[in-house]
């Protein structure tokens, strides 16, 4: 072979390479498409045209003068088979309330004669079987006034705990010994200047008692809500805790010593102070990611076992809510919702950060020229609001609350505030409310706080709202854990909730074994996740194909192509042409490449005609 031919073939088979690599990188990206189109078999649900005050009542509500915030837990405290409402009122205490009618069944008032904060800071309500009796108790932390307290569901004290420091945050349970024992985990801090000789630091109480176990202290720690899970695969959960220095902790539960520390780079000389963080698997890949927002304007996204950083978005403002999970777009996957003081509210796409839709927040309509950025002390809550089978969004923004519709955003239906004619002077939301089903109907109720109104419990008309609940409360349900695993244990984005109603396996991603997880089933297919051959065609639910596009349903769900679609990137090749390329490295990716090919060739074969006709000339 001559020189010029092994030039040839050189040149032409690193053309080859690299165009077959571009090719392959931009079906990659083609792919890995941020939603499910609808399915036209499912329910059409109520839209916010044909949605009026006759839709729904008030069921009860609680009048209360605080014009602060709360959370919201859930129990059956007088053991009539219905759920009631605890409310942790941030300047006044906890309250239990009768779910059916919002009587109060007792209350406690705290009180804090030295907190430097106008308030005790009252979180929500944690439940936990604390002495093995078959009952729930309730475990409850008082911020400002530095204290954990555990009741029994009748309001008797069992026992109280204040760690050093005057400042402390949500208590959580974790078992950081791998003894099949929960244990109260919790964060504190001290108000005073001079940090560095003031305590701070994580707390393990014993649940019987209330006894410290043991104790991780770093005077840089800050008190707030702390996220609880096994980060490195030894069995025990472990801590992730904020700083004042604007870094990320996390705690080995099992040796009490730092397993990896975060810190954040400063945007624009801004507060980087973070947010409440989340946790969820949304990759599937049986490794866990940490959520957190901050007041840089960015949203991150942190790797659970090394604190390395796997992507962030930048917003227009402070991310002021807590964030919240929920499958939106049906895609199989988790998605990530928060607001930010920009006004809107984000679902951006779990495994790449990128923006799947957005909404926008209008003016005020009682305070002129006043944008609605009190809208971040709202977490976005997660359920069926219009009866279609899929998760959308309940937000408070202004004077209203909204219910989104998770796959586009639009607005479903809107509940304004009940007395706004008394609230001229403000148009803020209160932290949070709540979906949960109180009547045990099968179909959602809202409970909503308004600022300086009171707590409002609102049932539907029948068929309005569905029965799907993800992120009931501000952190998931009433384990108040934040993280997808205490919502969601088997990942299949249908909450353990969820599927107690829909007769699935809460162990199982997949309990007909069809290949196909039971959440997807439901929401994007509509097919039975408790049959394997829901049509009883012969055909198991994974194998059919929809959309006739040599591509099964099973398989579309794990390349994430749209199983209503032949061509889900609309680039003129069906998706079964798309996967056979991009499985196949060395395959022409579309015409295109063959003909640059083909070219190429022929400029080099004619090159060395010419070449070679000089040499004769010679």
């Amino acid at each position: 072979m001559t020189i010029y031919k092994r030039k040839i073939l050189l040149l032409t088979t690193i053309l080859f390479v690299l165009l077959s690599f571009i090719s392959i990188k931009n079906i990659t990206v083609a792919l890995d498409f941020p939603f499910c189109k609808s399915n036209n078999t499912h329910n059409i649900g109520i839209r916010s045209s044909s949605f009026n005050d006759s839709n729904y009542k008030v069921l009860w509500r609680l009048i209360n003068p605080s014009p602060n915030y709360g959370d919201i837990s859930f129990v059956d405290i007088n053991n009539d088979n219905n759920l009631d409402v605890l409310v942790g009122i941030s300047d006044l205490g906890l309250f239990a309330l009768n779910g059916l009618n919002g009587s109060i069944f007792w209350s406690k008032n705290f009180t804090c004669e030295s907190c430097w904060f106008p308030t005790v800071w009252c979180y929500g309500a944690n439940l936990f079987d604390l002495d093995k009796d078959n009952e729930l108790e309730i475990i409850l932390s008082v911020g400002l006034n530095g204290t954990v307290y555990a009741f029994e569901k009748d309001s008797t004290n069992i026992w109280s705990y204040s760690p050093p420091g005057d400042n402390i945050g949500n208590a959580l349970l974790g078992d950081t010994n791998n003894d099949l024992k929960q244990e109260v985990l919790v964060s504190y801090s001290s108000s005073k200047k001079d940090k560095q000789i003031n305590p701070g630091g994580i707390v393990s109480l014993s649940p019987e008692n209330g006894t410290e176990l043991w104790k991780y202290e770093d005077y840089r720690i800050i008190s707030g809500t702390i996220a609880v899970t096994d980060l490195n695969d030894d069995g025990c959960d472990d801590i992730i805790v904020r700083t004042y220095l604007d870094s990320l902790l996390a705690v080995d539960g099992k040796t009490h010593t730092l397993l990896w520390e975060h810190s954040f780079v400063k945007k624009d000389s801004k507060d980087n102070t973070l947010k409440t963080p989340l946790i969820a698997d949304v990759d599937e890949n049986g490794k866990l990611e940490i959520f957190v927002g901050s007041n840089n304007d960015f949203f991150y996204a942190i790797d659970a076992e090394s604190g390395r950083k796997i992507w962030e978005y930048m917003t227009g403002g402070n991310i002021g809510s807590r964030s919240s999970l929920g499958d939106l777009n049906c895609d199989g996957v988790l998605d990530i919702i928060f607001t930010s003081e920009d006004g809107k509210l984000y679902v951006l796409d779990g495994l790449k950060g990128r923006l799947i839709w957005s909404f926008k927040f209008g003016k005020s309509l009682n305070i002129p020229d006043c944008d609605c950025f009190y809208i971040t002390f709202s977490t976005p809550l997660i359920g069926d609001l219009n009866n279609d089978n899929r998760l959308d969004v309940l937000i408070g923004g202004c004077e209203s609350y909204y219910a989104l519709n998770g796959k586009t955003g639009e607005t479903l239906w809107k509940i304004s505030n009940p007395s706004s004619e008394e609230r001229l002077d403000s148009v803020d939301i209160v932290d949070t409310g709540a979906i949960v089903d109180l009547d045990n109907d099968g179909e959602n109720e809202v409970i909503l706080l308004w600022s300086g109104l009171g707590i409002y419990a609102y049932d539907f008309s029948q068929g309005l709202t569905g029965k799907r609940i993800y992120w009931g409360t501000a952190r998931g349900n009433s384990l108040q854990r934040g993280s997808s695993l205490a919502v969601d244990q088997d990942n299949d984005c249908l909450s353990d909730y969820s599927e107690h109603l829909y007769g699935t396996n809460v162990a199982e991603k997949d309990t007909d074994n069809d290949s196909l997880p039971d959440g997807y089933e439901i929401s994007c297919l509509n097919t039975s996740p408790t049959c394997i051959d829901s049509d009883n065609n012969g055909v198991n639910d994974g194998n059919e194909d929809f959309d006739d596009d040599g591509v099964s349903n099973a398989k579309e769900y794990n390349k994430r192509t749209n199983p209503f679609s032949k061509d889900t990137d609309f680039d003129g090749f069906n998706d079964n042409i798309d996967l056979f390329i991009y499985t196949n490295d060395f395959i022409f990716y579309a015409p295109t490449f063959g003909i640059v090919f083909l070219v190429t060739f022929l400029y080099f074969i004619r090159k060395l005609a010419r070449v070679k006709k000089l040499k004769r000339k010679k």
